[in-house]
């Protein structure tokens, strides 16, 4: 059916409607609003895309069919003008609407499908529109506004804010304006009913007219809590958008699995190839055992055969990209960078792209994806895949200005034909992803206040109108998701409604513990020395950073080698580089080109940036391991300096998400006993052990307790009493000697576990080859590197032979962190019991969701609290 036989149609419809005079006014109101949200959605059918409002779905068809704007103000008007009477019961202005629907309807479809007026329809049709809709003067227009919100005029439908750069006066913010802004009624919401005034926000697009109101297009809400770009993508689908699904991938295990593993293997190809476009499949697939060992060594001989195929599919596609495909749609691989990082505070965003390609004001972004697009939009295009790119795109013109107009592919590597899609912008789904991103953080400010859910305390109102989010998860509620997602809210209804009060009380403590410490962590605390966060990089000024030695600044390259398989970069210190800069080898930091003086903009922002781990640092020098292997060098030769600063892992707070998940699945006695509602069961028959004779009286009682406690041990004393290189040596010497049992030797700190190395090869010589150490080299004393897992499979060539190095060492050796993201390591080899050095200094929710893993443990550490305010949480609940 062609176009214009389609306006034929709605036009009959109008018309059917305009006749029916059994249809009360009421009625007839609610009939138009449908033809509306009819006219539209065919409109917009072709392109298969997703609208969570009918206001987006607008504004794409308008700008799709080049609607003329002042009908495009006038569809606006009557939209909103229809939902006041149907919604709002405001039915005094029905007749007025009705007229405006005869007027904005016909216009609407000879618009949208170029039908020419029949006579009937030019008899009904207005000469003019029954609203009002008053010219605003447009004065001055600014791409972004930061801005304080104080308080919301609800009648006259404005923020009262100040403005960060010019304080002086008050400012009025109009929102649910009807062509403008009206889609982000729920950010205003939230608002409200989620963040205490004052909240930060970042206007976009913001006219402002004769009278001084600023008239945003959008809002960021605290736009210095960056969100991840891929963490907003995966909550859209075919269905739409839906937040909670953010809330889930928090606290879910994820298991290794044959798609996460293709994806894998699939971006290290990408990687090798755009750095050797010649290189084979066979010389590069090897490569990839030894990056997963425990991984492989899960899977079956029939499935890693099926991966092998598979990945060869691979292989050929994306070979051919490089060699010829990219460079069809104008992207050259020379000038392309791998897996580079940007911080965008306009937006609230942070990502790291897979490919982009950028000369001169000519740039192209590549999302690898190793599937196949799931019901596909117009553009051959997954619904959250389709989201990435746009997010991407706003990131990649906040840090370059909007005069870069990249363009946006999707490059699906499982296809056999058709791997590069185009992705355009789209600006009402770009406004669509921000109003998501606003709904991700509301819910990291509600998991912030979960620990006062079950409070007997003075609670603040906004508090006590919030549901408990946990309880939001509901598979009634959430009944049109289907798959994996329906499955995932399904598993954690389950077993969070399986919680009893108390250990609710505790997994809703911990879970605001955590999440406080996750904002703390990225936005700081104004004005407190060493608690600004990751915002600091952006807020904070070179002067402030440098008086508190969190800058390492004009460092110049003395050696490139960021090209090699360990991309390495060797600094040299300058004489503008403050000597006294706190960083320590194994940090973790970003890395980026050092401000000019004429820059007003912090450059972390307007540049791509570089994630790193320092290696080691002298009065002269700094080595500095990147995250990705860089082919293309240039960036590294256009700019004399770079900074250094810490950096932060979002991962390492969903560790303890999931570590309280973990906890709250695991069985009823082992819950009872570490909530201490019992006590460790004691040994009925404790075995004869003797105690070294290089022990104290005191020290051979505790031996003996700790390694008969049938359950847990706790050691505590102050530093340099011995608890490593006596106690915790001997409790190894006597299992490993005496007993057949598998030991996991654990500690917070690589140090820490260094002197553990130590401790074990200073038993007997035998012991030096006894134990596996799980880690980086780079955070390995360089005597123990041939004992870290890598070292000792370095020959293996198939996962029988890495089990038969793992079934031969008894003892595993390494930081808590670095084995919990194992999770394979414990299904390959069963551990009897777990040591752990350090472990006051171990977050609680990590440990509770680690240990019920083993029969017996012992923990040794110096008597430290609790944070005093977890422990309040927890008392008062």
């Amino acid at each position: 059916m062609n176009k214009s036989t389609v306006g034929e149609l709605f036009y009959k419809q109008v018309l059917k409607v305009y006749n029916d005079t059994e249809l009360e006014e009421l009625q007839q109101v609610e009939a138009t609003y449908r033809l509306l949200n009819a006219l539209f959605v065919e409109a917009t059918k072709q392109e298969r895309l997703q609208f969570s409002t009918l206001f987006a779905r607008i504004v794409y068809a308008c700008q799709k069919h080049k609607v003329e704007g002042r009908l495009q103000l006038h569809i606006h008007h009557f939209r909103k003008a229809v939902k006041e009477v149907l919604f709002k019961a405001k039915t005094e202005q029905s007749a007025e609407t009705l007229q405006a629907a005869w007027s904005v309807l016909p216009r609407t479809i000879e618009a949208l499908f170029g039908t020419k007026r029949t006579p009937e329809i030019a008899a009904i049709l207005p000469t003019s529109f029954p609203l009002a809709v008053s010219d605003v003067e447009v004065v001055d227009f600014r791409q972004s506004v930061r801005v304080v919100v104080t308080s919301d005029d609800r009648k006259q439908e404005q923020l009262i804010v100040w403005e960060e750069d010019n304080p002086a006066e008050e400012i009025r913010v109009q929102y649910n304006i009807a062509e403008r802004n009206a889609n982000f009624g729920t950010t205003l919401h939230l608002l409200r009913q989620v963040f205490d005034f004052p909240v930060t926000l970042n206007l976009i697009d913001v006219e402002i007219d004769a009278e001084g109101v600023y008239r945003p297009r959008a809002f960021v809400v605290e736009p210095d809590y960056l969100v991840d770009v891929s963490a907003i993508a995966n909550c859209f689908s075919q269905a739409g958008s839906e937040p909670i699904l953010y809330l889930l991938k928090k606290y879910l295990p994820f298991e290794p699995n044959k798609y996460l593993m293709i994806g894998n293997i699939a971006n290290f190809f990408l990687d090798e190839l755009m750095s050797n476009p010649e290189a084979t499949f066979k010389e590069t697939f090897p490569k990839i055992f030894p990056i997963y060992p425990l991984a492989f060594s899960l899977f079956e001989d029939a499935l890693i055969r099926e991966i092998f195929n598979t990945s060869q599919r691979h292989y050929v596609t994306l070979k051919r990209m490089v060699l010829s495909d990219f460079r069809a749609q104008g992207i050259e691989p020379d000038n392309a960078f791998l897996e580079p990082s940007f911080f965008s505070e306009m937006y609230g965003l942070q990502g790291r792209l897979d490919v982009l390609y950028k000369r001169d004001r000519q740039s192209a972004i590549v999302e690898l994806k190793s599937g196949k697009p799931f019901m596909p939009n117009q553009y051959g295009i997954s619904a959250s895949h389709f989201t990435q790119t746009l997010l991407y795109d706003l990131m990649i013109q906040s840090a370059f200005g909007r005069d870069i107009d990249p363009k946006n592919y999707i490059l699906y590597s499982a296809l056999e034909r058709d791997q590069l899609r185009f992705a355009p912008r789209v600006k009402a789904q770009q406004y669509e992803a921000l109003q998501v991103r606003n709904q991700l953080v509301a819910i990291e400010w509600q998991l912030k206040n979960s620990s006062k859910l079950f409070s007997n305390y003075a609670l603040t109102e906004k508090v006590l109108e919030q549901p408990n989010i946990f309880l939001r998860v509901n598979s009634n509620r959430f009944a049109h998701i289907r798959g994996f997602a329906k499955q995932d809210i399904e598993f954690f209804e389950k077993t969070y409604h399986g919680l009893d009060k108390l250990e609710q009380k505790y997994f809703n403590a911990f879970s605001g513990f955590i999440a406080r410490e996750h904002q703390l962590a990225k936005t700081g605390v104004e004005g407190l020395d060493n608690v600004n966060g990751q915002a600091a990089l952006w807020r904070d000024s070179f002067s402030d950073k440098e008086e508190r030695f969190d800058l390492m600044s004009h460092l110049s390259i003395e050696d490139n080698q960021s090209q090699g398989e360990e991309p390495i970069l060797v600094f040299q210190r300058t004489e503008m580089t403050n000597p006294l800069a706190n960083f320590r080898k194994g940090d973790i930091a970003v890395l980026y080109p050092a401000q000019s003086d004429n820059q007003q903009r912090s450059s972390v922002l307007t540049h791509q940036i570089f994630k790193c781990t320092l290696l080691e640092l002298d009065e002269k020098s700094v080595w500095v391991r990147l995250r990705s292997r860089q082919f293309n060098t240039s960036i590294f030769e256009q700019h004399i300096f770079w900074n250094l600063e810490h950096d932060l892992f979002d991962s390492s707070f969903n560790t303890l998400y999931q570590g309280l998940f973990n906890f709250a699945q695991t069985s009823k006695s082992k819950k009872d006993l570490y909530l201490t509602r019992r006590s460790p069961r004691k040994c009925k028959t404790p075995a004869e052990i003797t105690p070294p004779q290089e022990m104290t009286q005191e020290q051979q009682g505790i031996f003996q307790k700790a390694l008969n406690a049938e359950e847990y041990f706790l050691l505590w004393g102050p530093p340099g009493t011995g608890k490593t290189s006596m106690m915790l040596k001997h409790f190894v010497a006597h299992l490993h000697d005496a007993t057949a049992e598998n030991l996991l030797l654990l500690a917070y700190t690589n140090r820490a576990v260094d002197e553990i190395c130590d401790a074990i090869e200073s038993i007997h010589p035998e012991m030096e080859d006894a134990y596996i150490r799980i880690g980086s080299r780079f955070a390995t004393q360089e005597r123990f590197q041939p004992k870290l897992l890598q070292s000792k499979i370095a020959h293996a060539r198939n996962r029988k032979e890495i089990k038969a190095v793992l079934k031969r060492h008894r003892i595993v050796v390494g930081t808590l962190s670095s084995v919990v993201n194992k999770s394979e390591l414990l299904t390959l080899k069963k551990f009897q019991r777990v040591i752990i050095d350090e472990a006051s200094q171990i977050l609680e929710p990590m440990l509770v969701g680690f240990l019920p893993n083993f029969k017996r443990c012992i923990l040794i550490g110096d008597h430290r609290q609790l944070p005093a305010v977890v422990t309040q949480d927890i008392e008062e609940s």
